[in-house]
């Protein structure tokens, strides 16, 4: 898999962008806060329709444009895969801006055929070779796995950074999943309504049992789906731990069930058996979730135990193993997306060298090589071994300018 073009325009800080991506190792070097980690966001985006780091749409769009123009955000890519050319768009259009621009008249209506989704007052159009998609259609286009210091919050933060995490690994391999996924999101926020309602004399607990019984459908084919492909990455992970520690930590990763659901061993059992067990949690928590009106059992309440050398890393690990087992997993993540698809992740590395020792460089170098693009940003290219130096290319960002050095 590469991403032979990327074009950028009103993105970030990049009112107009061309660029040109060999294969191999591509180093994006620079000062802080000139655009480096904003190219990695635009690839990444381009892959799962979604961003690392904004809380809204609008954030990806510039802010110096002049008043009559229309303000709208585009990235595209060009990409080489296994399956033949692709290209990818993904348009962003500020409908309120647009609106006020034009002294509060309607905006101009989007071409004919195209499928829009609104992201707040945002609307968002994507086009898979030239035909309008929806925006889930994006995700698994372009299989990327992104891994930034911000990533340290899979090991110390909240579950839900590692559910998501597996979660958009499931989604670019399958799509289905990511719909899946969709519809139980649907559901839990229904029946947590209709929990709230009964918790206040409002409704009947019978009417629970529509719910219940979509709640076990769809909550079970999520977390066989992820048990399935956990039984796949973490022995990855555990591999790839031991390399970049030279063989002192070993790492374990868990599939840990919300209220205590009896659920078997990852990449074992059935999805009936995934079901039997939900129910039974479901069924032994019915006086809970009615007393605090919301969902207490299924995926969307689980987490992912991870241990180095028996203990929870996140609790008791260094900064410098917590660090390493997120990027144990991120590299794993990427390998298990290579072995299913067939086609290399492009690998996206966020300033991962800046908090690691030199022995942890090389086995990074190392893992990083080994895919067929990879883009990595640094302030400091002398972090980088020479030998990695050499055979990657090599580009100088300055203020939205990206500079061949």
């Amino acid at each position: 898999m590469l991403v032979t073009h990327l074009s950028l325009q009103n993105f970030r800080n990049y009112t107009a962008l061309d660029l040109a991506l060999a294969p191999g190792p591509t180093v994006l070097w620079g000062d802080n806060a000139q655009g480096k980690t904003n190219l990695l966001e635009a690839v990444y985006l381009l892959s799962t329709g979604r961003s690392p780091r904004a809380t809204a749409d609008r954030e990806f769009m510039t802010r110096c444009l002049p008043p009559e123009a229309l303000p709208m955000t585009r990235l595209a890519a060009e990409v080489q895969r296994a399956a033949g050319p692709l290209k990818l768009e993904l348009v962003l259009l500020a409908q309120d801006w647009a609106d006020a621009a034009r002294g509060g008249k309607a905006s101009a209506p989007l071409a004919a055929g195209s499928r829009v989704g609104s992201g707040g007052n945002v609307q968002k159009r994507v086009r898979v070779n030239g035909t309008p998609r929806r925006l889930l259609d994006l995700v698994g286009q372009l299989p990327a796995v992104l891994f930034s210091p911000e990533d340290l919050e899979l090991v110390t933060g909240s579950p839900v950074v590692r559910r998501r995490a597996l979660d958009i690994t499931l989604s670019q391999l399958d799509p289905g999943y990511a719909r899946t996924l969709q519809r139980y999101q649907r559901v839990v926020l229904q029946r947590n309504h209709l929990l709230r309602l009964v918790h206040e004399g409002q409704a009947q607990e019978r009417e629970l049992a529509f719910w219940d019984g979509a709640l076990l459908d769809l909550g079970a084919a999520i977390v066989w789906r992820r048990l399935q492909e956990l039984a796949g990455l973490a022995p990855l992970a555990s591999a790839i731990q031991a390399q970049l520690t030279g063989g002192r930590d070993i790492l374990e990763a868990r599939y840990a069930a919300a209220a205590e659901a009896v659920l078997p061993e990852a990449g074992a059992g059935t999805p009936t058996e995934v079901r039997a067990g939900l129910a039974a949690a479901l069924e032994r928590a019915r006086r809970r979730e009615l007393a605090q009106g919301q969902t207490v059992v299924g995926p969307h309440r689980d987490d992912l135990h991870l241990l180095v050398n028996g203990a929870a890393v996140g609790a008791f690990g260094s900064r410098g193993q917590q660090r390493t087992t997120a990027l144990a997993l991120k590299l794993a993540e990427a390998e298990h997306l290579r072995r299913q698809t067939g086609d290399d992740p492009v690998l996206l590395l966020d300033d991962v060298l800046s908090e690691m020792d030199s022995e942890r460089r090389t086995a990074l170098a190392a893992a990083a090589r080994s895919f067929q693009q990879v883009l990595i940003t640094t302030t400091d290219p002398a972090q980088f071994p020479a030998n990695f130096l050499a055979d990657a290319t090599c580009y100088r960002v300055v203020a939205g300018r990206v500079e061949p050095r």
